[in-house]
């Protein structure tokens, strides 16, 4: 992958009318977001191995050669939903983009939990 990898989605208007737009997965908090989702919602081993290819490529790109934070990433992405892996990555971690993911993430679970 020599690039970032292209997502699109819909922005509504303040028409009221949806407009298509595209945007490149170059910011580590939206690769994570995203990857989370799409994890969750493959179908298969297979699908589920490919997805996680395209994510680790988006991540070698933004990373580069930081191979703990990659490392940190893919267990988030493996066990999205783990408090404790949460905390342990958070404690672990030096990138701060990375640490202030985990903040927002572990937040958005706690409300889930407390909503059932």
């Amino acid at each position: 992958m020599s690039r970032f990898r292209e997502r699109t989605y819909f922005r509504k208007m303040p028409d009221g009318t949806c407009q298509k737009e595209t945007y490149l997965h170059d910011n580590l908090h939206i690769i994570m977001e995203d990857g989370i989702l799409e994890l969750a919602s493959s179908k298969g081993r297979q699908d589920y191995d490919k997805t996680m290819a395209e994510i680790c490529a988006s991540l070698d790109l933004v990373l580069g050669d930081d191979e703990t934070t990659k490392k940190h990433c893919r267990q988030i992405l493996e066990e999205p939903e783990d408090a404790i892996v949460l905390y342990e990555v958070q404690m672990a971690s030096k990138n701060q983009e990375l640490r202030h993911f985990l903040c927002i993430h572990g937040y958005e679970l706690g409300l889930k939990a407390l909503r059932g």
